[in-house]
């Protein structure tokens, strides 16, 4: 069953869920935290760290590649332009808002990286964002499972399958809506070759 592997695996989850879909990851870990099965400062670190190593990794190969790559992607052409302008404006603030700029959170490290931005500013920015995304999103998820407590009285006994239904419907859904885009970027940009060369 689905929601017992999310139990078991619990930080494993939320480190693995944090870099694929944060919002629905942070949101399901927090509401198991706030019945007990997690402890939610573990839930907001290992949710930051995935975030974190997420951004980092897509900045560097970006970084690595440099500009050019940019070139092989037309129809992204007025979004990375948006971004680079964004990134010239607004800077630090650009890297920490990202993360709540739905379809552009793989975008704006990639341009950050493609476009020369400094590595530790970029640092520094990646890890303020990520703490300031955790926390907010977690608090979110964490009294959310308490008002959703106090609606269903005899919650105790479908915890387990309203976390999965949770984590599984969000998870769907939030992603296509907001990552689908990316994730075509992001193949097709693995498919022009290996990252790393």
């Amino acid at each position: 069953m689905i929601e017992l592997e999310l139990l078991h695996y619990g930080y494993l989850f939320v480190f693995f869920g944090a870099i694929a879909e944060g919002d629905a990851t942070l949101l399901t870990a927090s509401f198991l935290a706030r019945r007990g099965y997690l402890d939610f400062r573990w839930v907001l670190i290992v949710a930051a760290l995935g975030t974190i190593v997420a951004n980092q990794t897509y900045f560097e190969w970006a970084r690595r590649k440099g500009p050019g790559w940019i070139s092989n992607f037309p129809k992204a052409k007025p979004r990375i332009e948006t971004i680079t302008m964004w990134t010239k404006n607004y800077g630090g603030l650009l890297i920490l808002a990202s993360r709540f700029l739905f379809g552009f959170r793989t975008l704006v490290p990639l341009v950050c990286g493609a476009t020369g931005i400094d590595r530790w500013r970029f640092t520094v920015w990646n890890l303020i964002g990520a703490v300031v995304w955790a926390t907010s999103v977690g608090t979110v998820g964490y009294f959310g499972a308490h008002a959703l407590t106090k609606v269903l009285a005899d919650i105790r006994g479908h915890e387990k399958l309203i976390a999965a239904g949770i984590a599984v419907c969000t998870v769907v859904l939030i992603a296509w809506k907001t990552h689908g885009r990316d994730w075509v970027d992001m193949w097709k940009i693995s498919s022009a070759g290996p990252p790393f060369d």
